[in-house]
């Protein structure tokens, strides 16, 4: 059966999972019109201390190296 859990803060869920493969001759949920995807969203801290140290062009390489491109730079406060 489809299990519906919330999870609280802190709190982690543990499953056990088997992947199949089948078309959708078979059956519908086999379908790619209803695929299913996730992302990791990395939780990230900023030393301001460390980061006060840091000129404009050492917090602008840091931005520029980002993979993701999720960090940006506040060019009023230089944040």
């Amino acid at each position: 059966g489809i299990s519906i859990v919330k999870i609280g803060p802190g709190q982690h869920l543990k499953l056990k999972a088997v992947a199949r493969m089948g078309i959708s001759k078979e059956h519908a949920k086999w379908c790619p019109v209803a695929a299913a995807t996730y992302r990791f969203w990395p939780e990230i801290t900023v030393n301001d201390e460390a980061c006060s140290t840091l000129t404009h062009e050492q917090k602008q390489q840091l931005i520029d190296v980002c993979p993701d491109r999720i960090l940006e730079l506040d060019e009023v406060s230089g944040k």
